[in-house]
């Protein structure tokens, strides 16, 4: 874990279940972290994984299309919890 958050050097992307963080792994550092994230960042700190996978959002180093872009031509997948 401490080479993870020291090498970042654009980002992290934390690839989690909100549930498991905000649950049975709160007490652990990612817990933590999520908790610390969510309070600065609010609804933000969380993406739906469509929304990565149809790269609507901008991840660090990797900026994410325009919903016109991504509708285009593409169909849209729903991996919603």
């Amino acid at each position: 874990m401490n080479v993870m958050l020291t090498r970042c050097r654009r980002g992290m992307v934390i690839v989690s279940g909100r549930s498991f963080l905000q649950g049975v792994a709160s007490r652990t550092l990612l817990g933590k972290l999520c908790a610390y994230w969510t309070t600065q960042e609010g609804p933000k700190t969380w993406v739906d994984a469509g929304d990565v996978l149809n790269t609507r959002v901008d991840l660090p180093g990797a900026a994410g299309k325009s919903s016109n872009d991504v509708t285009r031509g593409m169909s849209k997948l729903n991996l919603a919890h």
